[in-house]
C-alpha cells in the first residue's frame, strides 16, 4: 500500500465514521496533505489520478455553507500547477476540478456572509485582518487560485494540452448549463456567468481551424441567453476570434448586419461586437467608418431595442474617439455623430452617459483578470449575480509575474449617481462603509397615515402579494393616478414613482381619489432604476417588463408569475429603453386582436396586476 492509498483510506474512514471532521479544522489539514505537491506528483498511474479526482469532486459539494474547504483545495492545486507546468498534461483531471470549483456557488445566506462583513468593519477601524486570524483564506480565494492557474498557461506543449482539455470539459458543461436553464433562476445564471468567464480566459487556446465552429456556437448561445453578463463575455470571445480571421469577420459579422430582420436582441449583440472590433482596431479607418455607418442606419430602426442600442454605441464611440479622429474617417459622419451625441446627452433616457462609454472596450488591452472577473460588467452598470474580484484580492494570493494574463487594474464606475439631500449626504459620508446603493433609495411611504381603527381591521383582512410596480418611466399624472388606484385595489406591495410629489397634482388626485393615502409609495428616480432593479434582484425578486419584444411571453392562464416580482412599466410612447430591457428576466405582453396596436398604460397595468392577484392574493 503506497502513501496515496493510505491517505485515501484515512479520508474514507473519517468521512464514513466521523462526519464531524467536515465541520472542524482537521479537514483543511487533510486536504493540504492529500493534495500536496509531493502527493500529486506521486500520482503517476491512472488509478492514483482517478482516486485524487474522486476525492476532489466529493469536496466541492461538501463545501456548501462550510468555510475554507475549496479555498484550501484550490490553493493546493495552484501550488502544484505553478511548480509543475511541464507535467500538467499528465494531470488533466485537475482541469475538471478547476471548472467545478470556479462555477461552485456558495450559500447566499446572510448569516454566512455576516462574519466577513463584520470583520471587514473591524479591520477598517483596527487596521489588521481579524478574519484571517480565524480563517486562513477567504472564500473568494478559491476562484482566484483556479482562474490563476488558467491565466498562467502558456503555449508550451504540456500546458497547451491541459488548456485544450479544459476547453473540451468546459464545452460539455456549457452545453448543459446554457441550453437547459430557466429564466429567473439566480443559481443557474451564476453558473453560466462563471462558465463564460472561463471560456473567455481560455480563448487564446482555440485553434485557427476551430474558430468558425466556435463563433457559430457562441452566436447560437446569444440567441437564447438572457443574462447581460454572459452575453457580454461571449461577445468578447467572439470579438477576439473574429479579429484573428478577417474572412470570417466579413462572413459572420458584417454580412449578418446586412439582415435587419434578425431578432432585435441578436442584432444588438452583433452591433456591440462590430463596435468593439472597430475600437480595438482604431487604426483601421475603413472598419470604423463601416461600423459608424451601420450604427447610424440602425439608429432609425423601428424596433426600440435595436434603435436604443445603436444610439448607445454611437455615444460610446463618440466618447472614446476625439472629433479629429472622426473627421479623418468622414467629415459628414463626424457631424452626424456629433449632432446625435448632443441629442443623446440631452435626452432623459440617456442621463447616465458615463455608463454608456463602457459599452465599448479594447478586446486585447482590456484582457486582464479584473475585467474578466466582473470588472467589465461593474463598469457598465450591469447587474452581476455574484461579487467581482478586485486587484487587491488577486494580489493577496497570486503574483503577476507568474501570469500570462495579467491582473490589471480596478475599474471605477463613475456613472452611479444617487440623488440625495445635503443632510443624507452627511449621513452617507459618516457611515459610508455600512451603506449600499439599495440603502440610499429615498422612500416616501404614506400607506397608513390617518387610518383609524375601523380601517385597520379591514386592511388586516386583505392579503397582499410581493409585487412591486415600478412606474418611474411613466410621466403623465392621470395615468399614474389610475395606476396607483389599481395597485391599492389589487394588493400591490409597493408603487415606485420617479417623483412622489406628483400625488399632489390635481390630475393625479382626480383619478386616484384617495388611493395614495393607503398605497405605499417609494420614490425611485429614473436615473436610479438600474440600481433599484439590482438591489431587488439580490433580494430574490424576479424582474418583469410589460413590453412587446421578440422574446416576450403572452399573458395567458398558463403563465405563472413569480410571487416576488418587480413589474417595470415603460414610457407611454417609447416603451422600456434597451438598457433596462437587458436587465429584466423576461417581458410579458397582452395579446391583442383589435386594430389599435396598443392600449393605455394604466389599462395594461391593471390587466397584468390582476393576473398576478388572481394567482397570489
Amino acid at each position: 500500500m503506497n502513501v496515496l492509498d493510505i491517505l485515501a483510506h484515512i479520508w474514507q474512514e473519517l468521512i464514513e465514521n466521523d462526519a464531524s471532521v467536515v465541520r472542524s479544522g482537521n479537514i483543511t489539514s487533510l486536504i493540504s496533505l492529500i493534495f500536496s505537491e509531493k502527493v500529486i506528483s506521486f500520482a503517476v498511474d491512472a488509478q492514483s489520478r482517478k482516486l485524487l479526482s474522486s476525492i476532489g469532486k466529493a469536496l466541492v459539494p461538501m463545501a456548501y455553507a462550510r468555510r475554507m474547504i475549496i479555498p484550501t483545495l484550490s490553493r493546493c492545486l495552484f501550488q502544484f500547477a505553478k511548480g509543475h507546468k511541464d507535467s500538467l498534461d499528465r494531470h488533466c483531471w485537475i482541469a475538471e476540478l478547476l471548472i467545478s470549483i470556479y462555477s461552485f456557488k456558495q450559500i447566499s445566506d446572510n448569516v454566512f456572509a455576516l462574519e466577513p462583513a463584520v470583520s471587514l468593519s473591524f479591520t477598517q477601524f483596527l487596521g489588521y485582518e481579524i478574519y484571517n486570524k480565524y480563517y486562513e483564506l477567504p472564500e473568494e480565494a478559491a476562484r482566484i487560485y483556479t482562474i490563476g492557474i488558467l491565466a498562467s498557461l502558456d503555449m508550451d506543449l504540456a500546458t497547451k494540452h491541459f488548456a485544450k482539455t479544459s476547453l473540451e470539459i468546459l464545452s460539455r458543461e456549457s452545453d448543459e448549463a446554457l441550453f437547459s436553464f430557466t429564466g429567473g433562476d439566480a443559481e443557474s445564471e451564476s453558473k453560466r456567468i462563471s462558465l463564460s468567464e472561463l471560456y473567455l480566459i481560455l480563448e487564446p487556446f482555440i485553434e485557427e481551424d476551430e474558430i468558425h465552429e466556435t463563433v457559430n456556437y457562441l452566436l447560437n448561445c446569444l440567441e437564447v441567453e438572457f443574462s447581460p453578463n454572459v452575453r457580454t463575455n461571449f461577445e468578447w470571445v467572439i470579438c477576439r476570434l473574429l479579429l484573428r480571421d478577417k474572412i470570417l469577420q466579413e462572413n459572420l459579422l458584417w454580412k449578418k448586419l446586412d439582415n435587419s430582420e434578425e431578432k432585435p436582441r441578436y442584432i444588438a449583440s452583433m452591433l456591440s461586437i462590430a463596435s468593439i472590433v472597430s475600437y480595438t482596431t482604431m487604426n483601421d479607418k475603413e472598419t470604423l467608418k463601416r461600423t459608424l455607418s451601420i450604427l447610424l442606419a440602425f439608429a432609425a430602426n423601428n424596433r426600440a431595442v435595436v434603435r436604443h442600442q445603436s444610439l448607445s454605441l454611437i455615444s460610446a464611440l463618440s466618447y472614446k474617439l476625439d472629433r479629429a479622429s472622426l473627421s479623418l474617417i468622414s467629415p459628414d459622419i463626424a457631424r452626424i455623430v456629433e449632432m446625435l451625441d448632443k441629442h443623446i446627452k440631452n435626452s432623459p433616457q440617456f442621463e447616465l452617459r458615463e455608463r454608456m462609454k463602457n459599452l465599448v472596450w479594447n478586446a486585447h488591452e482590456d484582457f486582464v483578470l479584473t475585467m474578466i472577473c466582473g470588472g467589465l460588467s461593474q463598469s457598465s452598470g450591469e447587474y452581476r449575480n455574484g461579487p467581482s474580484l478586485t486587484k487587491r484580492q488577486f494580489e493577496n494570493h497570486i503574483s503577476d509575474t507568474s501570469l500570462i494574463v495579467k491582473i490589471g487594474h480596478d475599474i471605477s464606475n463613475t456613472a452611479i449617481r444617487i440623488r440625495t439631500s445635503p443632510k443624507s449626504n452627511m449621513a452617507l459620508h459618516k457611515n459610508s462603509s455600512m451603506h449600499t446603493l439599495s440603502n440610499l433609495l429615498q422612500v416616501k411611504s404614506r400607506a397608513w397615515q390617518g387610518m383609524n381603527h375601523q380601517f385597520s381591521q379591514r386592511i388586516q383582512r386583505f392579503t397582499k402579494g410581493k409585487l412591486i410596480v415600478l412606474a418611474s418611466l411613466v410621466d403623465k399624472a392621470p395615468n399614474l393616478g389610475g395606476i396607483c388606484r389599481v395597485c391599492d385595489v389589487l394588493g400591490v406591495e409597493i408603487l415606485c414613482l420617479n417623483d412622489s410629489t406628483v400625488i399632489k397634482n390635481p390630475a393625479f388626485q382626480s383619478v386616484a381619489v384617495t388611493a395614495d393615502r393607503w398605497m405605499p409609495i417609494q420614490e425611485v428616480p429614473v436615473t436610479d432604476i438600474i440600481d433599484f432593479l439590482h438591489s431587488k434582484k439580490t433580494e430574490g425578486y424576479s424582474l418583469i417588463g410589460l413590453e412587446q419584444t421578440d422574446n416576450s411571453k403572452i399573458l395567458t392562464n398558463d403563465l405563472k408569475l413569480p410571487f416576488k416580482s418587480v413589474l417595470l412599466l415603460g414610457r407611454e410612447k417609447e416603451g422600456i429603453p434597451a438598457d433596462l430591457l437587458k436587465e429584466l428576466d423576461f417581458c410579458v405582453e397582452i395579446n391583442q386582436t383589435g386594430i389599435i396596436r396598443s392600449m393605455n398604460i394604466q389599462t395594461a397595468t391593471a390587466i397584468l396586476v390582476n393576473a398576478y392577484a388572481m394567482q397570489h392574493c
